[in-house]
């Protein structure tokens, strides 16, 4: 923190000013590189010398300042960004599939291989892989055979929180849920129940914790009741995770609402936690599976800076419309924030999603880029494009992919893995859907989009920290210069 923090004076100086404007409920962060602060509007908007107005924005009423926010001139080369004034937001999550209930008869293979992995199941002529079969296909088991698993890895992932928006008061065993109210992110069990099930027997399994911002709704099977999909996003997030780094600690960090300035918050937070949870003192891999149109953050920018520093890697699919703005999938840009944000030294990898075949003994008969015309239900898949807000980076210049880039950006993505028919274990509506129905039969729902990916890739960078660390090497950290 005193070496790559910020400047202690302008933070003290910040802190005093918001204390004299009447500012009082302020969070600080160790590396002084963020402040937090809530409160009485009326107070937080004369600290800033703006008012906040109401606009009408493709139809929906959104509010932000009536003025640009204004500081001291004398803190002001130490400010990056300020975020918060508007509930404004074009991010979403990134998943093409919501899950498509499929019927056992249809299903053939998923038998236990013999080296103890459950074979991939096939319905209607579509292969259907667990997470756990990418230990194979993407030769992991060399590492855990020669190295072990990493058990002391620690990951994290950000996103937010499910909501009941149904119009109706809805009674469930787990208590009465009203229009609008926050149901929490996943359901633990869906998540145990998927380890206990689809890794081999003798591998650990990993152990997550829900980390919420503010006074975000704690983890539990309320989340079932999720009618906006977050629920199944970090299920899969963290379910794909722990598929490839077996044993490792994962972190969800997650606000209520998918806001900038709270993504924001969550970024700052693995990067300063708290007492109640300092495993995150050791994180070494960040997955974003979320995604908005192509711009610039200042904050997470700086984190970015941080998180070099540190050795940390912070991936982020790269998103599902396949650079078509006729997709239901579409930000306003080909390419998205936060995965298009990377420089020379330091910034985010970029990862794509693929349709992947595996054989019976799970090696990789064939891969294609994932993509779904809209005669088969689309247009949806990878998104991959050129920034018009990010320059090139050096080592894109010097790579062979300059002969599409051409100067003209960067370019997105970096990496891809299976993004397309993944199986995974998840509670909805108080039903539970086991991914191993696909193979023993019973409804199951299959997932897709670069959401399966990033945190696919996630774990096998822990994997590969944790070889690095047991050789007495320094951990990946930003990886793309190294693709």
């Amino acid at each position: 923190d005193q070496k790559f923090g910020g400047n202690q004076t302008a933070y003290n100086y910040l802190l005093q000013y918001f204390n004299d404007m009447g500012v009082t409920h302020i969070q600080t962060f160790s590396d002084k590189m963020l402040l937090k602060i809530s409160g009485n509007p009326s107070l937080i908007m004369n600290a800033f010398n703006t008012s906040i107005s109401f606009y009408n924005y493709n139809g929906k009423i959104v509010y932000g300042p009536s003025s640009k926010p204004e500081l001291p001139l004398s803190v002001l080369p130490y400010i990056s960004g300020i975020a918060g004034f508007s509930n404004y937001s074009s991010l979403i999550i990134r998943k093409a599939s919501l899950g498509v209930s499929l019927v056992k008869q249809t299903v053939t293979g998923g038998k236990i291989t013999s080296n103890g992995y459950i074979e991939p199941a096939t319905s209607n002529g579509v292969q259907y892989i667990y997470g756990s079969n990418m230990q194979v296909a993407n030769g992991e088991q060399t590492l855990f055979k020669e190295y072990g698993y990493p058990s002391n890895g620690v990951a994290a992932t950000i996103l937010w929180s499910g909501v009941y928006n149904s119009p109706t008061t809805l009674i469930t065993k787990f208590g009465t849920l009203k229009p609008g109210q926050y149901v929490g992110p996943f359901d633990p069990t869906d998540i145990y129940t998927y380890f206990n099930e689809t890794i081999p027997s003798w591998e650990p399994h990993s152990h997550v914790y829900g980390v919420p911002i503010g006074n975000a709704s704690a983890p539990g099977p309320l989340a079932s009741y999720d009618t906006t999909s977050a629920n199944f996003e970090n299920t899969l997030d963290l379910e794909m995770l722990g598929s490839t780094a077996p044993g490792s600690s994962i972190y969800n960090v997650y606000a209520n609402q998918p806001s900038i300035s709270l993504l924001d918050s969550a970024f700052s937070f693995i990067l300063n936690p708290n007492a109640s949870f300092k495993g995150l003192d050791n994180v070494s891999v960040i997955s974003n599976s979320w995604g908005g149109q192509d711009s610039n953050n200042t904050i997470w920018y700086n984190d970015l800076l941080e998180a070099q520093a540190r050795g940390i890697t912070v991936l982020a699919s790269s998103g599902d419309a396949g650079d078509n703005p006729s997709s239901t999938k579409y930000s306003g840009s080909n390419i998205e924030f936060p995965s298009s944000m990377a420089f020379n030294t330091f910034g985010m990898t970029a990862v794509g999603g693929t349709t992947v075949k595996l054989s019976s003994s799970l090696s990789i008969i064939n891969q294609t880029n994932w993509y779904v015309p809209s005669s088969a239900g689309g247009p949806y898949g990878t998104s991959s494009g050129i920034s018009s807000v990010f320059p090139e980076p050096i080592w894109q210049k010097n790579s062979l992919a300059n002969a599409i880039i051409n100067g003209q950006g960067r370019g997105v993505p970096d990496i891809s893995t299976i993004g397309n028919n993944t199986l995974i274990t998840i509670t909805v509506n108080g039903d539970q859907y086991d991914a191993t129905n696909a193979t023993f039969g019973g409804t199951f729902r299959p997932s897709s989009g670069t959401s399966v990916s990033s945190p696919l890739v996630a774990g096998i960078i822990l994997e590969i920290n944790h070889v690095l660390n047991v050789t007495n090497e320094t951990s990946l950290g930003f990886i793309d210069p190294i693709l």
